[in-house]
């Protein structure tokens, strides 16, 4: 049953008088939280990268461009806020120093100018009105939008879960296949949910009856803990603003920030879980020094390790020190060259743990080999190892200089390809120069 509106109490009037200070702190501090957001992005695809297999690699990316596109809406909402706001803090303060607005009596322009200006111009009281008016909506839409961002990537985290859980009990296709239906049905009762809720559906009977609770259930599971404010949130802006209104803006900002989205897109992994094979071709390049591969040039030290790295271009002495990253989803295609671990149940815990350690390093000898100059070569060290940098798991690898000519020289690190390889390519070159 509707309860009649009451009057506002006054310690609420007061705390909305004075919200837009607690708005300018949250903001502030949502901005800086927000910008770190499309970082992370990155090293979240980088980590789907080197954890799951390459069947899953363009449904990683796709969680990825939202995860991104959801950091810029942030980010532009909230500075947008943030501006806003501190031009509305400005005209109180200016208000404060003049009361009465625009000086007319000053002759400074023409009467009929004047006059034309008071009759398009608002006032600063009205303007200040405006200008809360707005910054206490983009506000609130930000709290919104943060609050179904946050519930979606507890919705990502859940489904990952999940996935973890059937494969460890279940052949990989059948979470591939579990998470395809459980989106599926998701995005089936969104447009059902659209559809029915027509001027020329929503009067039916069995529209009356299943609409409700059907759109309540799949907002609790996919909402959970923030389905009753981000409901009543939406609900207040569907019913009090007019779409015509702010659509042309919407859509204005919103093309704005896919465009600031777009630019940063080419500095991001996201393309390799498209195109998997490019993580591999584009390392396959001896036309010129990639920073990625040499540990001396690299920008971020922190970030994942996707390729072959040298700890610089230039080598000396006798040896080349390779650094290879073993990608999770290489134990199957081992084990197909390999075979499977077999466990000794009578051998102490100790022992048996060695024996399996033994047995990684020498299936990882067999998957990878190495060319210097085209020609195979021997390591003269090979031992399992995290990189000094970011500590990420590898094989750290000697390779004697003995075949290397003064000048440039190029490096190969190859990975054997069973059937079961998905046809990514199998080969890395890197180009370094040897000399003092």
């Amino acid at each position: 049953m509707n309860t009649p509106p009451t009057a506002t109490p006054k310690w609420l009037k007061r705390l909305q008088r004075e919200s837009w200070q607690a708005e300018l702190l949250i903001s502030g501090a949502a901005i800086v939280g927000s910008l770190q957001l499309p970082g992370l992005a990155d090293e979240l695809m980088s980590y789907g990268l080197l954890n799951y297999a390459p069947d899953y690699y363009l449904l990683i990316t796709f969680v990825n461009i939202y995860f991104l596109l959801g950091s810029y809406l942030l980010i532009g909402c909230f500075i947008g806020h943030f501006v806003l706001r501190a031009m509305w803090v400005g005209l109180l303060g200016l208000n404060s120093v003049f009361p009465e607005g625009i000086n007319f009596k000053q002759e400074v322009y023409s009467p009929h100018y004047v006059e034309q200006i008071k009759a398009n111009i608002p006032t600063v009281n009205h303007l200040i009105h405006r200008l809360d008016r707005m910054c206490s909506i983009i506000f609130a839409f930000s709290s919104t939008l943060f609050m179904v961002f946050l519930a979606i990537c507890i919705d990502i985290l859940v489904l990952a879960l999940l996935k973890g859980l059937l494969d460890s009990f279940f052949p990989v296709v059948v979470s591939k296949y579990v998470l395809l239906v459980l989106v599926a049905l998701f995005m089936l009762t969104a447009v059902f949910n659209m559809v029915v809720n027509t001027k020329s559906m929503r009067e039916r009977p069995w529209v009356k009856r299943n609409q409700y609770r059907l759109s309540t259930l799949m907002g609790r599971i996919t909402l959970h803990l923030f389905y009753a404010p981000i409901t009543l949130l939406t609900m207040i802006f569907q019913t009090n603003l007019d779409p015509k209104r702010y659509t042309l803006p919407g859509l204005f900002l919103f093309s704005i920030l896919c465009f600031a989205m777009g630019t940063q897109l080419a500095k991001t992994n996201l393309g390799y879980g498209i195109r998997p094979e490019m993580l591999w071709e584009e390392n396959d390049r001896v036309d010129r020094f990639f920073t990625r591969h040499y540990d001396s040039r690299r920008t971020d030290p922190d970030a994942a390790i996707l390729s072959a790295t040298l700890p610089d271009e230039h080598v000396r002495g006798d040896h080349i020190e390779l650094f290879v990253p073993v990608y999770d989803h290489y134990d199957d295609e081992r084990e197909a060259i390999c075979g499977a671990y077999a466990k000794d149940e009578a051998l102490p815990r100790a022992l048996e743990r060695q024996q399996r350690r033994a047995y990684q390093l020498d299936c990882l000898r067999q998957f990878f080999s190495f060319t210097l100059n085209d020609a195979p070569v021997a390591p003269t060290l090979f031992l399992k190892a995290n990189h000094a940098q970011n500590d990420q798991y590898g094989i750290q690898v000697y390779l004697p200089t003995a075949g290397c000519r003064p000048g440039l020289n190029v490096v190969g690190i190859h990975r054997a390809v069973p059937d079961i390889a998905e046809g990514l390519p199998a080969r890395m070159r890197i180009p370094f120069y040897f000399g003092e």
